[in-house]
C-alpha cells in the first residue's frame, strides 16, 4: 500500500478488535488512553494480515471490473 499513496500521506481506518479481555491491560495509563496487549506481536500480525487480505480483495474486484468494461 505504501507504493500507492503519496509520501507523507496515511490511509484512514477504524478497527473493531474483538479480544479476550484477559489479554488486555487497561491500567497502564491513568486516563485509560492506552491499552497493552499481552501478546502484541500476535495482534499486530492478525491486523496486518486482515488489512492485506482486505486490500487484495478490493484490488481483485477492481481489476475484474476494469477487465469487464474493457
Amino acid at each position: 500500500y505504501q507504493n500507492v499513496i503519496p509520501n507523507g500521506r496515511y490511509p484512514v481506518a477504524c478497527l473493531n478488535i474483538t479480544i479476550d479481555p484477559k489479554s488486555v491491560d487497561v491500567n497502564i495509563h491513568p486516563r485509560k488512553e492506552e491499552v497493552k496487549f499481552m501478546h502484541p506481536g500476535v495482534v499486530e500480525n492478525l491486523v496486518t494480515a486482515a488489512i492485506k487480505d482486505g486490500l487484495e480483495k478490493a484490488l481483485s474486484r477492481q481489476i475484474k471490473r476494469e477487465v469487464r468494461f474493457s
